[in-house]
């Protein structure tokens, strides 16, 4: 359940600005909630503050006493990982701002264009952002937990054939022939391990846009088997995107019929 106010802390050095923001807040809310602000001077003392305090976000200057630039983003991030950070910078810095956005901040503002309607519409949607991003990691760790549990090897790839997840089996099947933690890695790069095959298949549910399953033979941890290859195409903004390429080994059941 949220509280009545928005805790917020703002790591500013200029005291008249941190006055300035704490008015633009004080004369503000939203969706009935009002703003708590705390104000830090220096990095240091933003960092300790975090140790013993949850704030709802966290609106930081760049440029402090003990700091400078992206570093002070950095070691903010570092320490409160769930909290959505906004950035302030001068017009001079705003592509340090941009580069900010790349590293996981939720917004920047340019102080000298800062109102409060800008202001508390950036700390709503951080939040909001930040939420739904916590949200999709929880969901893609309990994926992971799941499909490490599977016999079958099962990885996401994009158009290109990166590698972009795979779990346990997948990454036993595919040994030396990629990176230890296999993201990044092409699946061409696999087909020593997986069936030659796996690459084209792949390709056509991609242009064709359809699930695509095919037996093949081929060595599989360590022994000739049978397996049936399955690529799932996924769709998103009208295209597939990514796919989901499942490998299982069918050998046992092969021999039954």
């Amino acid at each position: 359940m949220e509280t009545n106010s928005i805790k917020l802390l703002v790591v500013e050095d200029e005291r008249s600005y941190l006055r300035l923001l704490e008015t633009y807040l004080a004369e503000t809310s939203v969706r009935g909630r009002s703003f708590e602000v705390s104000g830090a001077e220096t990095l240091s003392r933003a960092l300790s503050l975090l140790e013993t305090k949850r704030y709802d976000v966290i609106l930081s200057d760049l440029f402090l006493p003990d700091s400078y630039g992206l570093n002070t983003f950095a070691a903010i991030a570092d320490r409160a990982a769930d909290t959505p950070v906004v950035v302030l910078t001068g017009l001079e810095n705003e592509a340090m701002g941009q580069v900010a956005l790349d590293m996981g901040a939720q917004d920047y503002l340019l102080k000298k264009e800062v109102t409060g309607k800008t202001l508390s519409r950036a700390i709503i949607y951080s939040i909001e952002r930040k939420r739904i991003e916590v949200s999709l990691r929880a969901s893609e760790e309990r994926y992971r937990a799941l499909t490490d549990s599977l016999d079958d090897a099962i990885a996401v790839i994009d158009r290109e054939l990166n590698i972009i997840m795979a779990n346990r089996a997948f990454k036993k099947a595919s040994g030396a022939a990629l990176p230890p933690d296999v993201t990044g890695g092409r699946l061409t790069e696999a087909v020593s391990s997986l069936p030659g095959k796996t690459p084209e298949i792949c390709r056509r549910a991609f242009s064709e846009r359809k699930i695509i399953v095919s037996e093949v033979t081929g060595l599989w941890n360590g022994r000739q088997s049978v397996l049936e290859i399955k690529c799932v195409p996924v769709a998103a903004g009208g295209g597939a995107e990514h796919a989901v390429i499942v490998a299982r080994d069918i050998t046992g059941r092969r021999q039954l019929e």
